[in-house]
Parts: C-alpha cells; structure tokens; sequence
C-alpha cells in the first residue's frame, strides 16, 4: 500500500484527555517540539529551493540540488509520520515509502507528488508550529502558576505584580481564591485545547504528508 492511502486511527474519547493521561502530555510535547521543527524545516526548505532556482542555469547545478532537497523532503515526511505516530498514538495503516538506493530511485521520488507535498508542509508547519507551541507553553504555565499561586506568592515583594501580590497572599481572599479557581479551570481545560491542536497537527500529516 502506498504512502498516499496511509490513514491515522486516533482514539478521540474524552476522558482519555486529562491533566494526568500520558496521552495528553506526550501531545503536549509534540506541540511544543512543532516550533523548531518547524523554524528548522522552514528556513532550510526555503533556502535550498531558492538556491536550486538561482542555479538552474548553471549547467543543471540547481536541478540536482533540486533533486535532492525534493529527497530530503520525502525523508522529512517519513520522520514526522514516526513523530505523529510515537506522541500523537497516531497508526499508520500503510508502507512508507523506502529510502532511494539509485539515482533513478531518487528522480522518481523527486518528481512525486508527495515530495512536493512534503516541501509544502514545511512552509504550512511555520506558523501553525509557532501557533501550537505558544499556545501549549503558555496555556500550562498559565494554569500551573495561577492554580499553585498560594504556595509561591509568598516569596514575592507586596508590589512584585501587577495584582499585587498582597491581594494573592490572602489579604484579599476574593482575589486569591479567583485566581486558583481560574488556574485549576485552564488546567482542566489545556487537555482538551491540546486535543484540539494535535488534531491539525494530524490533519496536515494525513493530507500533507500521507
């Protein structure tokens, strides 16, 4: 079976995605590690194809750079589908594609779709990486610090933040239990936002890259 009937089965239940499944941190992670992947693959993918522009002239220098940045891509697809299935519990229900042993294994691959398909997931993954990332770093550090605030407020000078970090110690009990009442409220929440993220993540796997 070829990598383009490739499918993902994915366990989508709910309570499968909590604070404390594997399930939702091994996402996590692969939220978190999209950023510079995809800074890498970006910036990579676009210089190499600007290079092999700039040297088609000279004497077919830039078609077979070409050739393999389109066989670098295809090795990109083959290790983010093993990315998506060991964080995402992603399956695979297809053979990928082997690596090219000749020349003419390496000009067929080029000239595939899904080379090209690869080339085009670098550039998509840029800002849906920055997205992910941001979103999955800021979202548990938000929900860690606001749900734990009264075990390391204390630590901090009365005019530390912005709230002011009397208000945080007690003195205002309506503000302190708001913000842990908020912080536990993100934290049953970032399962599910992290769900909602992988799910694009898997959706450009399968299309891009599957």
């Amino acid at each position: 079976m070829s990598t383009a009937a490739a499918d993902y089965v994915v366990d989508d239940e709910w309570d499968e995605w909590t604070v404390m499944s594997g399930r939702t941190w091994k996402a996590t992670l692969h939220l978190l590690a999209d950023l510079p992947i995809a800074v890498a693959l970006f910036f990579g993918f676009t210089v190499l194809l600007t290079l092999s522009a700039a040297l088609t002239p000279l004497a077919g220098a830039g078609l077979a750079l070409l050739v393999l940045t389109l066989n670098g891509a295809a090795l990109v697809g083959r290790l983010e589908h093993a990315r998506a299935r060991a964080l995402l519990d992603a399956t695979v229900r297809a053979d990928l594609a082997v690596c090219p042993q000749s020349v003419r294994q390496m000009l067929s691959v080029a000239a595939s779709g899904r080379a090209w398909k690869s080339c085009l997931y670098a550039l998509v993954m840029f800002p849906v990486g920055i997205v992910n990332a941001a979103v999955a770093l800021l979202g548990w550090a938000s929900a860690i610090a606001a749900a734990t605030s009264q075990l390391w407020v204390w630590l901090l000078p009365p005019d530390a933040i912005g709230l002011g970090s009397a208000h945080l110690r007690g003195e205002n009990p309506v503000v302190s239990v708001t913000v842990t009442v908020a912080g536990l409220a993100l934290a049953f929440l970032m399962p599910h936002i992290v769900r909602a993220l992988s799910a694009v993540d898997g959706f450009l796997v399968r299309r891009l890259l599957g």
